[in-house]
């Protein structure tokens, strides 16, 4: 079992029941049947899969089992491509779309469970015939690539709130991701130059080049070469982006650039389009094999080769680099089947005498499939684009304006760590949505990290989720407790290595074992937010064992924290933890506490102790607690929560506990009321209880006195009570005592002037 954010699509045929009126149930079986099919095809096209059929419904699921970055926009294409489809059927349909956080199971049927899926499913029901209707996960994921009409908040079938919907009036070629924001290109000046350079040289030299940029996604690939594009003069710009799913793709960049050039747009009429074409090419052996690459010769059924469209394209570019210089722009060429790769490579080896540079744009996987891209070329220029510095970040920040405090500000630059698009994102989602929000990763970071991990093998993807659980770092012996069934654990650590979604730790905090750190905090929430919740649990409770072997009480937080994680989890699944694990992870929590206590941090003791007390109460982890708020000055849950500890401490003869609860209701009274008698005689009996050894309770009950007798002004009252403190605080030969009731005692001198 897995989450995933994924997007569902429910697709329903409107008025059957007039379809089967009347009619010979044979053909309207045929027709029925023909529905599903081209259903099922627009879905698997678009990289769906169809979970299943209820009636003349279909539910359709997009990022399940495998996510990609754009499973939004693909759903939204599906069903646009659906409704062309049932029309031509001479039926009407409607389509709802909503994308969130489901539950798949790992088998072949992949069984989604979620909100999501309601939401589809209500959007369809209130669509009009032949209409698509979105929702507010898929529209925050297609924003800026879907054109849409803004239906308003919509009252849906079982739901208690209003939803707002948007309907769908078409999908476009947009940008990557839309700059809304419309920040400035931070700290991009050397690659700006250098491709600046490499285009003066294809200018001067009249040869085509060859200009790869590598990086990571969201770290500003499209925008830079956007940005250079932009700042051009005298030059034919066009771009084109490989898509990783669909039918006719192989040469998709192309024939976008080569529609572009000639004017053809998509509601054209295929005869219209071919004129076009042909009008702007001057051979028309050329213009019909570039129409066969484009999709613009459909009707045309003899097959071209891969050589033959290769020549045409150069002959293509050729020409329109003669007239001025041309540039290429190829984005997620990763995606890119092996022709289009190799018709690049041809452009830039065989186009000559005309000024061509042809960008492309890659993450590092492009060089698993193709490990020789661009080597050995004279003419070609790669370059790796790294997160933005601190500076470079802060300067982003300040561009975009965001009305952020300065911890919230701080908190966004550590979360995004340079990456622009991050950063971008997250300020949006800030500004759309609140700070409170600000823990969250916009659903739009989550799509695109959860694509790139589902791109890894199945044993690497496991192997990256139980380290997640572990956290940021990481711990080679830990992957292997957590991970038993997985053999070639090192080689896949290095393929991790290599795909950089981990480093190399450069210092361990456990002697003699390798560790390892996520590259991004991002990589490592997204990657921990696939686990089921029960998948979880388990790992964190192996991680607190092998911890607890491995290191001892060294890392007994940690260890706390994980075991605390473990019951949490356990407790939302089933109701309740196992006792014994309650018992461990509180014992855990409690000690932790009084570490933190150890350390005067008072807020993460308070934390670990009411969390003790809520996993196996007990009348001294009580105590602890409300020893904590004490320390919080919060005198109103010490007056509650001391009451109750005192109670149980006399019901159990806990002298020790009672004691101390008395005295710390005497303070509270003190600070909260002014109840000077009451403190002092609630000290007087936690005096009676302490027993005579108990040099701690006994000194902390002088020193409550000691405030009583300067809040009532009497200054040799609070004298004699500290000389006593002082004298208990020598002979238990307690340095911390003693120094306190020195300087306890310097404050009456002070007082009275007896300097």
């Amino acid at each position: 079992m897995e989450r995933k954010l994924a997007t569902v699509l429910f697709v329903d045929l409107v008025d059957s029941t007039a379809l089967v009126t009347g009619a010979d149930p044979e053909v309207v079986r045929r027709r029925v049947q023909t529905y599903f099919e081209r259903v099922s095809g627009c879905v698997t096209a678009h990289g769906g899969i169809v979970e299943k059929f209820a009636g003349d419904a279909v539910m359709a699921a997009f990022g399940i089992p495998q996510a990609h970055e754009d499973d939004a926009e693909r759903a939204v294409r599906a069903g646009l491509a659906i409704l062309d489809s049932v029309h031509e059927l001479e039926l009407e349909a409607r389509v709802g779309i909503e994308s969130g956080e489901v539950v798949a199971d790992d088998s072949d049927s992949t069984f989604a469970t979620g909100e999501a899926v309601t939401m589809a499913a209500r959007l369809e029901q209130s669509a009009e015939p032949g209409q698509l209707l979105i929702g507010p996960g898929a529209h925050r994921l297609t924003l800026g690539r879907v054109e849409v009409d803004d239906v308003g908040p919509v009252d849906l079938k079982g739901l208690d709130r209003q939803v707002w919907t948007w309907r769908v009036l078409g999908a476009g070629t947009a940008p990557e991701r839309p700059h809304g924001q419309q920040a400035p290109l931070v700290g991009r000046d050397a690659e700006l130059d250098l491709l600046q350079n490499t285009y003066d040289r294809a200018l001067r030299d009249r040869r085509a080049h060859l200009f790869t940029i590598y990086g990571e996604p969201g770290v500003g690939k499209s925008r830079l070469a956007h940005e250079f594009s932009q700042a051009l003069e005298g030059a034919t710009v066009l771009s084109g982006r490989s898509l990783p799913y669909g039918e006719g793709v192989t040469y998709w960049p192309l024939a976008e650039m080569v529609k572009c050039a000639a004017g053809i747009v998509d509601d054209d009429p295929l005869e219209v389009a071919i004129e076009k074409l042909r009008s702007f090419c001057e051979d028309e052996v050329v213009a019909d094999l570039l129409g066969l690459a484009s999709g613009v010769l459909e009707a045309v059924q003899a097959e071209r080769s891969q050589q033959e469209i290769a020549w045409a394209a150069r002959e293509w570019a050729q020409r329109l680099a003669q007239e001025q210089p041309l540039v290429l722009i190829f984005e997620d060429i990763h995606w890119a089947e092996e022709p289009l790769l190799e018709l690049l490579e041809h452009l830039v080896t065989w186009v000559r005498e005309a000024p061509l540079l042809v960008i492309s744009l890659a993450r590092p996987e492009l060089l698993d499939i193709r490990p020789g891209w661009g080597g050995g070329r004279v003419r070609a220029t790669a370059i790796e684009l790294e997160p933005l510095g601190p500076s470079e970040s802060e300067e982003l920040m300040d561009a975009l304006d965001a009305s952020l405090g300065p911890v919230e500000r701080q908190e966004v630059l550590a979360k995004t760590e340079g990456n622009p698009l991050f950063l971008e994102e997250t300020v949006r989602m800030l500004a759309e949505e609140g700070t409170e929000r600000i823990g969250r990763i916009p659903d739009t970071l989550q799509a695109l990290i959860a694509a790139r991990i589902d791109g890894l093998a199945p044993d690497a993807k496991a192997l990256l989720q139980r380290a997640a659980v572990i956290g940021r770092i990481f711990w080679r012996g830990a992957l292997e407790r957590l991970s038993p069934e997985l053999e070639s654990l090192d080689e896949l650590l290095e393929d991790l290595l290599l795909r950089e979604f981990v480093l190399d730790e450069e210092r361990s905090s456990i002697r003699g074992e390798r560790a390892y750190k996520f590259k991004h905090v991002l990589i490592r929430e997204v990657a921990y937010g696939g686990l089921s919740k029960s998948a979880r649990a388990e790992h964190h409770s192996h991680f607190a064992e092998w911890l607890k072997e491995r290191a001892g009480e060294e890392l007994l937080e940690i260890r706390a924290f994980h075991l605390d994680r473990a019951t949490a989890l356990l407790a939302e699944l089933d109701g309740a933890a196992p006792l014994e694990l309650q018992r461990e992870a509180a014992d855990a929590l409690a000690e932790a506490g009084l570490r933190a206590f150890a350390r005067e941090a008072n807020r993460t003791a308070r934390q670990h102790f009411v969390r003790a007390v809520e996993l196996e109460p007990t009348t001294r982890r009580r105590y602890l607690a409300a020893r904590a708020a004490d320390r919080l000055s919060d005198l109103p849950a010490v007056s509650r929560e001391m009451e109750e500890v005192l109670a149980a401490a006399i019901q159990e003869g806990d002298g020790w506990t009672q004691g101390r609860a008395l005295i710390a209701l005497a303070e509270a009274a003190v600070m909260r009321e002014g109840d000077v008698r009451a403190a002092e005689e609630m000290v007087d009996n936690a005096l009676a209880v302490l027993g005579p050894d108990d040099h701690s309770g006994r000194y902390r009950a002088l020193r409550a006195l000691a405030t009583i007798a300067w809040m009532r002004g009497d200054l040799a009252k609070e004298e004699q009570v500290i000389l006593e403190a002082l004298e208990l605080a020598r002979a238990s030969e307690h340095k911390g005592f003693e120094s306190e009731a020195a300087d306890e005692l310097a404050s009456v001198y002070l007082a009275r002037l007896e300097l």
